[in-house]
């Protein structure tokens, strides 16, 4: 009689399986593959009968009707085996269908990542401060920091999340204007993966310290499109004017509106008062519009070359921003056309503070009808082309100093992020089962846990009458004699931050690149990190220029915060954390043996726990175990020195 019981979906539905069905569980420790990479612990292929109820089970996946993609269908799934809930929280997918479900089992990393690693979520992506907070009286729903101009440093001691290290951006000390730009602590972007992504990070206490000292300074000027949209204006256009010379001058109904960006201009017309255009109130606004507009035009030309514009006029001269064609005309007969603009996500050129913009129409002929000549409606979003910071005596609304964080974060996903960091603090994902919680734990972890050890003495069945393993293998898989942890190239870069990780062993290959951070090394001067982020032209204007992410470390200089990268390179950061994990993999000893394993050890598992075998006087890492329905287990273990 069969004793296992396979529970899939969101109804715990019960599957068939017949006496070809088996299910062979592979647990993997994260901890000696590649650095940062997410292991998850799997099955072998489980076949399952094509029967009435599996079919029901599977939502019908192998009808060429069904309506869901098998390459990314997952379900929930629970494993019993003789009255033991082995795997709980687990997902199963289907690889294909014929006469039997071909499927496999997934859990551990996996599960508790997906969320994050299947959307491929970015660091921008994160929701921003309405998600979570109330603005009370702040007009900005987004998370940001005022940006003030002149060199202020935030207190070492006294910031929050959002601060401002001293960090060497290559500004001329005569450069007022350019301020040292923010930084926002890696303790806050983890928060915010943690609660976007409903999972909770756990870091050992070392780590923990040093984790907590990270920043990553913003490089970037972006605006928040949150607040944006929150302040975009929408015009009825209801009027124009025929000057004779010049675009054919656009007017929409008259309204009230005054936002951060920009105010209204109105004009006192004999029709009465309307808007005429908007006047910029920050540096560097540029315009994005949608909308639909008509007009009811006489012209003795075709007009092919038709255009609604927005523009600006200076030095008696009109200097175009956009400029968008029209979409239908439709010929009245005579000289009479309806031309139709429609359009969606038109960008325009960046205008300086203080810009009077207006809209019209060139190459039209006369509007003829006052009354029905024009009608339509656009949407404008304004928004700063580069974020500027406030001068001293302006108000933060005045178009200045308003510094969002989420859209200036590092161009890089949050899983990224995640391996980033676990790979600066030689610290591997495990999941906590049954929980959505992550911890973080390393080489110095496990060996800790030596007087917790699972003795397998006496589990351990022998294949020879001698004190000798199974099978003995001196390499790792995925390893090189060298193994190298570097940043990520940037040209504005001089140093070299790389270390690596060696292995006495004469015939693997040479080297290998085994972690390759998204963050870019940073060279110093002095006692304060330097990013070569602003250049100089010839006439001596400061001009910002792309370079590669950077974490940095806080340290406390005169009751100042001043970001550094000492103790950031790999070479100092495989002294501080990779030690054990050096020894270890140096002269490594993997044995294969098989052990008795009853389901309850297998549901109680920990891979961070070693294990002890007294025939050898060795305590080993885990590094899988390979579990059948037989009650024996193929396991792999990593001599560890201890």
């Amino acid at each position: 009689m069969r004793n296992e019981l396979l529970y899939v979906g969101a109804n715990n539905k019960l599957v068939d399986m017949d006496d070809s069905t088996n299910i062979t569980l592979k647990y993997k420790n994260n901890i000696f593959t590649d650095i940062g990479k997410i292991v998850s612990n799997t099955s072998y292929t489980i076949k399952l009968p094509n029967t009435v109820r599996n079919q029901s089970a599977f939502l019908h996946a192998d009808l060429p009707s069904c309506q869901y993609s098998v390459a990314s269908f997952y379900l929930d799934a629970r494993y019993i085996r003789n009255g033991v809930e082995i795997i709980k929280g687990a997902k199963i997918y289907l690889i294909g269908t014929s006469d039997v479900f071909e499927t496999a089992l997934i859990w551990g990393n996996a599960t508790q990542f997906s969320s994050i690693a299947n959307e491929e979520k970015k660091l921008q992506d994160l929701k921003e401060r309405w998600h979570y907070e109330s603005q009370g009286n702040d007009p900005f729903p987004d998370y940001y920091i005022e940006w003030n101009s002149g060199k202020n440093v935030s207190q070492y001691d006294s910031h929050g999340d959002f601060f401002f290290p001293k960090v060497n951006y290559n500004i001329r000390s005569a450069d007022k204007d350019l301020p040292y730009h923010p930084a926002v602590k890696a303790t806050w972007i983890l928060e915010h993966i943690s609660l976007d992504n409903d999972v909770i990070f756990i870091f050992p206490s070392e780590q923990q310290a040093v984790l907590n000292k990270l920043f990553i300074p913003l490089l970037t000027r972006n605006d928040g499109l949150e607040f944006s949209q929150k302040n975009e204006l929408w015009l009825n256009a209801k009027y124009y004017l025929n000057q004779g010379t010049g675009p054919i001058e656009l007017y929409f109904e008259n309204k009230e509106y005054s936002s951060y960006y920009g105010t209204v201009n109105k004009s006192s017309l004999s029709e009465g008062t309307f808007i005429s255009g908007i006047k910029t109130k920050g540096n560097s606004i540029k315009l994005n519009a949608s909308g639909k507009v008509s007009i009811h035009t006489l012209t003795s030309f075709y007009p092919s070359n038709a255009a609604m514009i927005a523009y600006y006029i200076e030095n008696g001269e009109n200097n175009e921003i956009f400029n968008i064609g029209y979409t239908d005309i439709i010929s009245n007969g005579g000289n009479s056309y309806n031309i139709t603009f429609e359009f969606e996500g038109v960008e325009s050129d960046s205008v300086n503070k203080g810009t009077d913009i207006r809209f019209g129409f060139t190459n039209i002929g006369f509007i003829a009808d006052v009354s029905n000549g024009v009608d339509g409606i656009i949407n404008l979003r304004m928004e700063n082309s580069l974020v500027s910071p406030k001068q001293p005596d302006e108000s933060i609304l005045n178009g200045n100093g308003h510094y969002p964080i989420i859209p200036n974060l590092p161009d890089m996903t949050q899983l990224d992020f995640i391996k980033a960091i676990s790979t600066m603090l030689g610290v591997f994902a495990y999941p906590i089962e049954g929980t959505n919680i992550i911890r973080f734990m390393s080489v110095d972890d496990i060996i800790k846990k030596k007087e917790q050890a699972y003795n397998w003495t006496r589990r351990v069945i022998a294949s020879y009458m001698a004190n000798k393993p199974k099978e003995m293998k001196f390499t790792i898989d995925g390893f090189a004699q060298r193994n190298i942890l570097k940043y990520k190239d940037d040209d504005t870069v001089k140093g070299n931050y790389s270390g690596e990780i060696t292995c006495l062993i004469s015939s693997l290959e040479k080297s290998r690149e085994m972690a390759e951070l998204k963050f870019a090394g940073c060279d110093m001067r002095g006692i304060t990190a330097f990013i070569r982020l602003y250049k100089y032209d010839g006439e001596g204007k400061a001009e910002l220029q792309k370079v590669q992410p950077r974490i940095l470390l806080e340290e406390n200089n005169g009751g100042l915060s001043n970001g550094t990268f000492t103790q950031l390179s790999f070479t100092d950061i495989i002294k501080r954390f990779y030690t054990s994990f050096q020894n270890a993999v140096y002269t490594p000893k993997i044995i294969k043996e098989k052990i008795e394993i009853t389901e309850k050890d297998l549901r109680d598992l920990d891979m961070t726990t070693p294990a002890y075998l007294a025939q050898y006087g060795k305590y080993y890492a885990i590094l899988s175990v390979t579990a059948e329905n037989t009650g024996i287990a193929n396991v792999e273990l990593l001599q560890l020195d201890i």
